[in-house]
Order: C-alpha cells, then sequence, then structure tokens
C-alpha cells in the first residue's frame, strides 16, 4: 500500500459540500447529539479526513463528527463548516485501511464493531488484504485470524450482542467471542451466555453451562426485557414462587466458572 497523498492540511470544508462516505459500516453507537452540543459548544475538537471528488468531499473518517457538526448548525446556528485533512487519488483499500488506523488510534472501536469493520473488509478485497489492514493498523496475525472466523457469523448477532455491551458496561473479548460461538445454533443459550458473562466480566474458558443459566436471573435482571422473544417463565408464575436472596458466588464457584475479571 503506497504512501497516502495529502492535498491539504486542515481545512473547513462547507457542510453542503460534505458526503458520508459509505462503504464503510457506520458505528453501532453514533450518539450524534451528544457531540453536536459538545462541538456546539467546544467546537470540533478534531479534523475529519475527507476526499476530493470534483466540487464534493467524501468523508470516510469522521463521519460521526461530520453529522454531529449538521446537527450542532440545525439545533444551534453553529459554523457551516467541517475540518477535515483532504486527501487525493486514494483507492477503496487506502480509504479502508486509513479509516481504520484513525479509529484504532483514537480507541474508539469496540471489538464487535472492528469485526463488523473487517467483515465489509473481507467481502471487499477477500481475507488477505482484510488482514494486511488489520496489520498495518498493529494487529497481530493470531487477532486477525480470531476477528475473521468471528466474521463468518457476526453479523445476525451483532445488534443484540452490542445491546449487552450497552447494558453490562462490559466489552467482549475475541475469547468471549469465541467462547459463545459455539452455542450460536441454540439463540437463547448463545444470548444467556452472553450476557452473564459480560454481567460477571467471566472467564468464557470451562464455563458450566447449567450454572450460568441459574444466573441469568440474578445477575441479568433485564435479560427478559432485551430478549423476550427467548422468556419461557410467564410472569405470573413469577410472583408466586418469589426469591428470598440472592445466589452467591463463593470461591470455589468461581474457579468452577472460569469466574475472574479478563
Amino acid at each position: 500500500m503506497s504512501e497516502l497523498n495529502v492535498e491539504s492540511g486542515e481545512t473547513h470544508i462547507p457542510l453542503e459540500k460534505c458526503m458520508l462516505y459509505r462503504g464503510i459500516p457506520m458505528r453501532l453507537d453514533m450518539d450524534i447529539e451528544r457531540l453536536g452540543e459538545s462541538i456546539h459548544t467546544r467546537g470540533q475538537l478534531e479534523p475529519g479526513m475527507a476526499i476530493r471528488q470534483n466540487d464534493r468531499y467524501l468523508v470516510p473518517d469522521g463521519r460521526r463528527r461530520l453529522l454531529a457538526c449538521r446537527y450542532s448548525r440545525y439545533h444551534y446556528g453553529g459554523p457551516n463548516v467541517y475540518s477535515a485533512i483532504v486527501y487525493r487519488d486514494l483507492d477503496e483499500v487506502q480509504i479502508f485501511t486509513q479509516a481504520f488506523i484513525k479509529n484504532n488510534e483514537r480507541k474508539s472501536f469496540s471489538l464487535l464493531e472492528e469485526v463488523n469493520y473487517f467483515r465489509e473488509a473481507s467481502k471487499r478485497f477477500g481475507s488477505k488484504v482484510a488482514t494486511e489492514i488489520g496489520l498495518r493498523a498493529g494487529r497481530d496475525v493470531d487477532h486477525m485470524k480470531g476477528v475473521l472466523e468471528a466474521c463468518g457469523w457476526i453479523e445476525g448477532n451483532l445488534v443484540k450482542l452490542h445491546r449487552i455491551e450497552m447494558r453490562t458496561g462490559h466489552r467482549f473479548s475475541l475469547s468471549h467471542l469465541g467462547s459463545i460461538a459455539q452455542y450460536r445454533q441454540d439463540a437463547k443459550t448463545f444470548y444467556q451466555i452472553a450476557a452473564v458473562i459480560a454481567a460477571c466480566t467471566m472467564n468464557p474458558h470451562n464455563v458450566d453451562l447449567d450454572r450460568v443459566k441459574s444466573l441469568v436471573k440474578y445477575y441479568v435482571p433485564w435479560f427478559e426485557q432485551e430478549f423476550p422473544e427467548y422468556t419461557t417463565v410467564p410472569r405470573k408464575l413469577e410472583t408466586l414462587t418469589p426469591v428470598n436472596d440472592h445466589v452467591s458466588v463463593n470461591k470455589e464457584e468461581s474457579e468452577t466458572l472460569g469466574s475472574r475479571d479478563v
């Protein structure tokens, strides 16, 4: 991959001339409103990336900032400009590579977003080029192997796994994804294990499946709300069998579960 051609340093581009580069997956958690409010009060703190196309500019990195600038302009009357470094003569592989490197430098991607990113890169360029993009961003070969393996099954589960991350405040690791992948043919078990692993920050190896199912009720009380399609116990029956105390996980049980921070 050749050196990138920079046409100009940080440039203020009229918002109406900026367009989203739609070849790259969008972030799972955009939160445009909050970033728009920040831009209104503090300005755009970091330039994005833009590629000139005639009199228009395609934005492959910093798309969330572009949407937030539009939000700030519309709701608060903010500046009608977007700040970006302008590149020229980039091919699609270079665009994918640079966009991922910039997100990686900001540590803004979760692993789920990374897998989603390389799922698209692999479809477009093949697994070899997708791996090269990851290596250029500092990933190692084993990491990329795990990411590309997850690409094969993540698509149908991506949104729900992201909802679990948002609920628990913990992000999945490659070890987590590799462990729960074996249960993906049984959707209820798959999401139960994923939810408990995230909520308890458990090490996924040697998980006691029956014990995990019993922990769902106590450590993941929101499971039925998030996944009503997998609820098997009627609500009215729950009130007839109240639980007096919580299940505690002692040291011996924790070791059985493989429970430790990861």
